[in-house]
Order: structure tokens, then C-alpha cells, then sequence
């Protein structure tokens, strides 16, 4: 962090209750706290006494306003940062992330080639614009840029993983995992490309390795139930039913598991075969919001696949009351197709719907035992 300029002989009047001079709004203004930041900095602003300390405390505020996610208020800072000295490409490249976070992919670029102009040796204007590059889908840019940074910075992790990224985009697997292995062995305690390559392992069914990247993330992390949930996911694709429910309970008790991933859950239970265990997460998640349609399908779906068509017929009825007009109509349709139905398709749950739902579910017409994907 760059310090400000202290003139100690100088005295003001108090910035607050616990500041009594000058010195203590640059102390402010240098801290981490954002209240602080924003009191010290702008005291300094309102008296500036060098241009040395007017700028540093546009950057100070300026990147305490992007931490927040402030990024309009951002914008104003860099930008009059900019205004006081436009020969630093790190002021550049601050405001042009407000400008990627914003959409103003324009005048991000614009900020990126003039932080590269300004500073080519900095490694961050090319990370920077790759990103921009990869949002529009310029892959081949990106990896230019992404190259460009590591060829400056060697040693940046952080760029071997976004370049992987980039790769994992455009389905060039082997790159990738080449590329999160060499950031994970230049910091083995940075855990995104660990993250990152249990992706690309997962998406070739390399399952085993997946999981070794997960518990390795574990090793980084014991508390975090999302990594927690993940490799109980992956242990449902390895069959590992026992290990999945202990990584599930774990995550419980770590922090209670969302309606989301329980349906999640349920939905790869049913489509390993496992019927009674996916009624049981199913209607966990219906706990937590007994009124949400995605759930009442799942459990109608579950249902119906184990003969229990009474129940099945009573939880397809209640996704299409619960999902209004939009869900009958949809059902209509897959009446339609299965052959059950020849009425109208609209938003009407009407009696003929009622009945022709009976005979299609008796039929079991809605058998899914398997979904697109068990991590939707």
C-alpha cells in the first residue's frame, strides 16, 4: 500500500472523536478498515496540502469503493485519480475492473491498452484485459494477453489459472489441466485451480481425480461445506454411497445444506437407482419451501418410478397449481407427446388435464429415471 506524505510539525482540528491531527487521517486512510478509509481520505480531500497526498487518497478511496462492489463511486475516484496524474498504469487498470464489473466493456479495453502503453512491463494490464477478452469470447486474444502476463511474471499462479479457464472454454482439456497443475505447484495453498481442475476432471469423468482435488481443497479448507458437498457428489458417481451421505452430513453440520442442493442431491440418488434415499433429500428440501414446484416434480418423478402412482398423480397435479399457467401449458405439451392428450394447449388445469394426467402417470409415460445432468 502506498503511504501518504506526513507533514508531522502540521496540526488540524480533530477528523473524529478518536483523530486529533493530520497524522491521524492518513493513518486512517492507509487502514483497512473501510469506515476508516472513508473518514481519513475524506478529511484529506476536503484538505489537501500536497497533490502527493490528494492522489494517494483518491486510490486509497477509489479501491476501498471496488472492494465494496461500489463501482460507480469507484469510477469518480480512479477517475480523478487519473485526472491528477495519467501516467500511472495502475490507475488504469483499477478502474478499468469498475468498467468490466459495470458491462462498459469498451472503456475497460480502452483503460487496458492504456495501462500496457503506459507500463508494458506490468503483468496486470494483460491479466486484465484477458479477462475483458474472455467475456466477449475472444478466446484466442485472451490467451495471448494471459501468455504475455506470464512470460512478465513467471511465477503467477494466477494467471496459469485464468489462462486454464480459457482453455476449459474453448474444450481444450489437456491444456488446462496442464495449466492448473503448473499454478498449483507454483502455490499449492492457492485452492481455485485445485477448484478448477476437479471441473475439468468431473467433465471426463475422471472421478477418482476429481476427488483427490477435492479433499486436497479440504485439506486447505476442513470448514467449508461446499467442498464438502461436492465430493459427496462425486462419491454418488463413483457409487460410493455410504462416503456421499458421510460428506453430506458433514456439510450439514457445517452449515445447513440449501433446497437447492438437496434437490440436487435427490435427483443424482434417483438416477444412481437409489430411490428410497432421493425421496428422503427430496422431501428435506420440500421443508424448506413446501410450495416450490421444482421440488413437487422431483418427488412426483421419484414417485411415479417406483410404482407409487396414487402419490405420483397428487405431487404432478400440485407442480402444475403451484407453477401456474406456464407449468400446465408445459405439461399439456408432454401429455400431448406421450399421447395422452389431444386438447388444447394452454394454461388451463382442467378436468380433462386431470384425467389424462391419471391415465399417463398409470401408464408411467413420465418415467426419468435419468436427468441431463445430476450438478444442474
Amino acid at each position: 500500500m502506498t503511504t501518504l506524505v506526513c507533514l508531522s510539525q502540521l496540526s488540524v482540528p480533530a477528523v473524529a472523536a478518536e483523530a486529533e491531527s493530520f497524522e491521524q487521517a492518513i493513518r486512517l486512510c492507509n487502514g483497512d478498515d473501510a469506515e476508516d478509509v472513508f473518514e481519513g481520505c475524506g478529511y484529506i480531500l476536503e484538505h489537501p496540502n500536497t497533490q502527493q497526498n490528494y492522489l494517494v487518497a483518491l486510490w486509497e478511496r477509489g479501491k476501498t469503493y471496488l472492494d465494496l462492489g461500489d463501482y460507480a463511486n469507484a469510477i469518480v475516484d480512479l477517475t480523478a485519480a487519473i485526472q491528477t496524474n495519467s501516467y500511472r498504469g495502475v490507475l488504469f487498470v483499477a478502474r478499468e475492473h469498475a468498467y468490466r464489473e459495470t458491462g462498459q466493456l469498451t472503456l475497460a479495453t480502452l483503460d487496458y491498452n492504456t495501462a500496457i502503453e503506459l507500463e508494458q512491463y506490468l503483468p496486470s494490464g494483460y491479466i486484465g484485459r484477458a479477462r475483458v477478452h474472455r467475456m466477449r469470447g475472444e478466446h484466442s486474444r485472451a490467451i495471448s494477453d494471459y501468455t504475455e502476463a506470464i512470460r512478465l511474471d513467471p511465477s503467477s499462479s494466477f494467471a496459469y489459472n485464468e489462462r486454464a479457464n480459457v482453455y476449459r472454454d474453448q474444450r481444450k482439456l489437456s491444456r488446462a489441466i496442464a495449466d492448473y497443475t503448473e499454478a498449483i505447484k507454483l502455490d499449492p495453498e492457492y485452492p481455485l485451480p485445485f477448484v478448477n481442475r476437479r471441473t475439468v476432471h468431473q467433465q471426463q469423468g475422471e472421478f477418482q481425480r476429481a476427488i483427490a482435488d477435492v479433499s486436497i481443497i479440504l485439506e486447505l479448507d476442513p470448514s467449508s461445506p461446499d467442498a464438502y458437498f461436492d465430493r459427496g457428489m462425486l462419491h454418488i458417481e463413483m457409487s460410493e454411497f455410504s462416503k456421499a451421505d458421510a460428506d453430506f452430513d458433514q456439510a450439514e453440520l457445517i452449515d445447513s445444506i440449501s433446497a437447492h442442493r438437496l434437490k440436487r442431491i435427490a435427483k443424482a440418488l434417483h438416477s444412481a437407482g437409489r430411490s428410497a434415499e432421493a425421496l428422503d433429500y427430496v422431501r428435506k428440501a420440500l421443508d424448506f419451501n413446501p410450495t416450490d414446484p421444482g421440488g413437487t416434480e422431483i418427488l412426483a418423478t421419484i414417485l411415479n418410478s417406483v410404482g407409487r402412482y396414487d402419490e405420483a398423480y397428487t405431487e404432478y397435479a400440485r407442480t402444475a397449481e403451484l407453477g401456474g399457467p406456464e407449468k400446465i401449458e408445459e405439461l399439456k405439451t408432454k401429455l400431448h407427446s406421450a399421447g395422452f392428450y389431444n386438447g388444447v394447449i394452454d394454461g388451463k388445469f382442467d378436468e380433462e388435464t386431470r384425467s389424462a394426467l391419471r391415465s399417463c402417470v398409470s401408464a408411467r409415460c413420465f418415467q426419468e429415471h435419468h436427468y441431463p445432468s445430476r450438478y444442474q
